[in-house]
C-alpha cells in the first residue's frame, strides 16, 4: 500500500518530461471527479491503515514517538550489554523503529536465524554487501513495547551462550 499525493505543478511536469514510468500515475489523475478507482484497491491494507491511524491519534503522535525512542534506546543498551556491537554505532544515528546489530564472531547468520526461530523469535537479515554480517531487530508500532524487547532479547542472550 503507498499513499501518493500528485500536485497541479507536478501534473505539469509529468505532461512535460513524457516519461512512460509516469504512466502509472496516470489513470488517477481524473479517479476523484469520476469517481473511479483505476485498480482494484487492497481493502485490508486500508482497513489496516485505519485502525493503525486510530491508535496513533488514541495514544498521541508525540507519545507514540517518544515510546519508540524509548524502545529503541533501551534495546541498544541491552545489546551493548551483552557485548554486541550495532550498526551504525553512535546512538545519535539510530533509528527509533529499528536495531542493526553486527554478527557475532564465529557466528553465522543462518546458524543464528534457525536457532532464533527455534525459540520462536524472527529477526531480519541483511542484504547487500551487509548479507551475513549485520541482523536487524524491529521494534516499531505494536512491537514498540519494552516487554517484547526483554523478551526477546532474553532470547538472544540464551541462543548466542548457546551457540
Amino acid at each position: 500500500m503507498s499513499i501518493v499525493s500528485v500536485s497541479q505543478r507536478t501534473w505539469q511536469i509529468i505532461d512535460e518530461v513524457d516519461y512512460a514510468g509516469y504512466d502509472a500515475l496516470k489513470p488517477w489523475r481524473t479517479a476523484l471527479a469520476d469517481r473511479w478507482f483505476p485498480y482494484i484497491p487492497a481493502w485490508q491494507s486500508t482497513a489496516a491503515l485505519d485502525v493503525a491511524c486510530r491508535l496513533v491519534l488514541e495514544e498521541g503522535l508525540e507519545a507514540v514517538i517518544g515510546r519508540h525512542a524509548l524502545v529503541a534506546a533501551h534495546c541498544r543498551q541491552r545489546l551493548r550489554a551483552l557485548g554486541l556491537d550495532l550498526l551504525p554505532a553512535s546512538d545519535h544515528d539510530c533509528s527509533p523503529t529499528v536495531t542493526a546489530v553486527r554478527m557475532p564472531e564465529g557466528i553465522g547468520w543462518p546458524a543464528l536465524d534457525r536457532a532464533l526461530r527455534a525459540r520462536g523469535l524472527a529477526v531480519g537479515g541483511s542484504l547487500g554487501p551487509l548479507a551475513g554480517s549485520v541482523f536487524r531487530i524491529g521494534h516499531m508500532g505494536a512491537q514498540a513495547s519494552l516487554a517484547l524487547v526483554d523478551r526477546g532479547l532474553e532470547v538472544l542472550q540464551d541462543v548466542l551462550q548457546s551457540i
